[in-house]
């Protein structure tokens, strides 16, 4: 009666429970302190994980930037310089067809004479 009472009001103590239980309670306390060890070395292996996946999305946002911001610079140089050209270019051409086509009219006016 008295170690169900002793039991009954002491605050829990697993590993002391286990230690009273002879070989098998301190097989039992090894195994769960290899379980708690075994966690913790996990937990620190994904927090490294993790830290590494940060490093890299961090890395690739920046290489994100650069590209957008080298598209925006290719975009605006062919709006701003490439599509003028190209547009007098092909006025340039239109109006060398024209000059071209009134001087084989000419020339063939002065064949017909």
């Amino acid at each position: 009666m008295v170690a169900l009472w002793a039991a009954a009001s002491a605050p829990a103590d697993p590993l002391g429970q286990l230690a009273e239980k002879g070989a098998v309670g301190l097989v039992a306390t090894l195994a769960i302190l290899g379980f708690l060890w075994f966690i913790r070395r996990s937990d620190a292996a994904n927090a490294r994980e993790l830290a590494a996946r940060d490093e890299v999305i961090d890395r690739q946002q920046g290489e994100i930037t650069a590209l957008r911001t080298a598209l925006d610079e290719a975009y605006t140089f062919t709006r701003d310089r490439t599509v003028p050209a190209l547009t007098s270019a092909g006025e340039a051409l239109v109006r060398s067809t024209e000059i071209n086509r009134e001087y084989l009219q000419l020339l063939a006016r002065e064949r017909r004479r």
